[in-house]
């Protein structure tokens, strides 16, 4: 505590008492600081009380956004299971799988369809050979000045020039390598990768994904396209550099290419690529890749073999169906579920939000234990989630009316379990399958069927229209909830603002707890003025006492 002075100068007298602040009991011998905190500690209480409160809205707005959350997904889940190309999937089987992978799309249709693959598509590629003219004692990684007795600072270039088959140029770059003193091998690949292509046809950028790789051990450098089809790559010297046995170029060295003795450049052109070529059907057909689209179906060609036949057929895929209905089962239990233990758990009214005070005098195992039962029962018994939960039963659980027939989940072998399990769905497997088999539109319509174009707005609103399909209606039922969700507790990540129920009441709180902060720091300085100015009258009293004293002593 700070102690204000008892007099200005040496002896005290009477009345002579300085600004005394926050006496501790100095005077009187009372533990003033300790029946202040006492007696703040019942002003507290209602304080106290408003933190707790806000603690507990704010752990109920975070529940909230948590089933929320929750919903959001389960509504994402539920968007592909109202459209009726969700049902439609179709699959390709094939009668022998060494040719081709073929994957049905949305837009197969079921069918036959007959599969020969003549020959592949293939990259055009240019193989170096033997390394040519390298100086004995060096090795590949050395620098290229080194390797091949140019100068340091030579510079080396070259051409890589793409074609058809008919020697049309398609495309063409130039690479160009200085200071071979510094550079290897490693940088003429880099140099190869990096280089721009351009169409002489057009002077506009082209890409055939021009690719080079070195093999250290086969000691040979290897070009090729990642496109594939009618191209044929040709690598030419341009600029070469004298060494010790002559003449060195990237092309002539480092890819062991002969040297033409009229332009005393050398040149090397590769294998050229393929296109693909087909029977589908019985129709002869080239493509520029393994990978084409047709009838619907995805190819991806893995073998050639133009005496070999493959039978490609498609059919509805039934197993996608049932395996969209199991999930689509295991994700409304699972959500439902999770609401029914939220809106079940015991509320502990005795372990209340802990203050931070009585955080300070627990463990972090004792903190953690203590809020797990503090945050229990959070929305035990929540209206809104009541509701949420009666309309999900209630959408799955009515039948759909699918032309003049009424269709439920139990017809497809799906039920609602005992009464207490509260809801939850279960599924016959076997029975699923069956129906699915059987008819696999009906299936469809059930779960995504929609109200006819131009129904009444007052019959879309409805979500538990009997013709709406089971997925329509949860769409429907959650996407409700969750703007009830965001009125009551407002939206992830928002904070500041926040202008929901909870956000206001929490707002609210605030002000109220700032208020009552401002409240009591003026009852406390009030008792310590009282208080203080107690321990300034015994002051007095004892200055006048000692003055007296000292008065009628002195005259005896």
């Amino acid at each position: 505590m700070v102690f204000g002075p008892i007099g200005a100068g040496g002896s005290a007298g009477p009345g002579d008492i300085g600004d005394v602040r926050h006496f501790s009991g100095l005077v009187s011998g009372l533990d003033t600081e300790g029946i202040i905190k006492k007696l703040m500690a019942v002003q507290r209480k209602p304080l106290d009380q408003l933190l707790r409160d806000k603690q507990w809205l704010a752990w109920q707005r975070e529940a909230y956004r948590e089933v929320n959350r929750s919903l959001l997904a389960f509504r994402d889940a539920l968007s592909a299971l109202r459209l009726t190309g969700t049902y439609r999937q179709q699959k390709a089987l094939l009668s022998r799988d060494d040719l081709a992978f073929v994957t049905a799309t949305g837009a197969a249709v079921p069918g036959v369809h007959s599969l020969r693959v003549n020959r592949l598509a293939k990259p055009a590629t240019v193989v170096g050979n033997a390394v040519a003219g390298r100086a004995a004692g060096t090795a590949p990684t050395d620098p290229l000045g080194k390797q091949f007795g140019i100068a340091d600072t030579a510079t080396l270039e070259f051409t890589l020039t793409l074609t058809d088959p008919s020697g049309n140029p398609l495309g063409k770059a130039t690479v160009t390598v200085t200071d071979a003193g510094t550079k290897t091998i490693a940088d003429i690949v880099q140099a190869i990768n990096a280089a721009a292509f351009t169409d002489p046809n057009t002077n506009q950028p082209v890409d055939y994904g021009v690719r080079a790789s070195y093999d250290p051990t086969l000691d040979r450098l290897f070009v090729q396209t990642r496109q594939m089809g009618d191209l044929v790559l040709t690598l030419e010297d341009v600029t070469t550099a004298t060494g010790a046995s002559g003449d060195v170029g990237v092309v002539a060295n480092l890819f062991g290419a002969p040297v033409d003795s009229a332009t005393g450049k050398a040149t090397l052109t590769g294998t050229p690529g393929q296109t693909a070529e087909v029977v589908l059907d019985g129709a002869t057909l080239t493509f520029a890749d393994n990978r084409f689209t047709a009838f619907g179906l995805d190819f991806v060609l893995k073998g050639a073999d133009a005496g070999a036949e493959t039978t490609i057929t498609v059919v509805r895929d039934t197993e996608a169906i049932v395996d969209r209905v199991l999930d689509f089962v295991k994700r409304y239990n699972d959500l439902l579920d999770d609401l029914n233990r939220r809106l079940t758990e015991p509320r502990y009214r005795d372990y209340p939000p802990l203050l931070d005070d009585e955080k300070a005098q627990m463990s972090e195992k004792q903190i953690e234990e203590w809020e797990k039962r503090a945050k229990s029962g959070l929305l035990a018994r929540d209206p809104l989630l009541e509701r949420l939960v009666t309309e999900m039963r209630r959408a799955v659980t009515t039948p759909v009316g699918i032309g003049d027939q009424t269709v439920s989940l139990a017809d497809i072998g799906i039920t609602t379990g005992s009464w207490w399990d509260r809801g939850r769905l279960v599924v016959d497997e076997g029975k699923l399958r069956a129906a699915v088999a059987e008819d696999p539109e009906r299936v469809a319509a059930l779960l995504s069927q929609k109200l006819a174009s131009g129904a009444p707005d007052a019959e879309n609103r409805d979500p538990f229209h009997p013709q709406k399909g089971l997925a329509v209606r949860l769409y429907d039922v959650v996407g409700a909830a969750i703007n009830r969700f965001v009125d009551r507790a407002g939206r992830d990540g928002v904070a500041v603002g926040d202008q929901s129920v909870l956000g206001r009441a929490l707002t609210r709180l605030d002000g109220r707890i700032d208020e009552m902060t401002r409240r009591l720091k003026a009852i406390e300085d009030r008792y310590w003025r009282e208080f203080t100015a107690m321990e300034q009258a015994i002051q007095r009293a004892n200055v006048q006492s000692l003055w007296l004293m000292q008065a009628f002593g002195g005259g005896a």
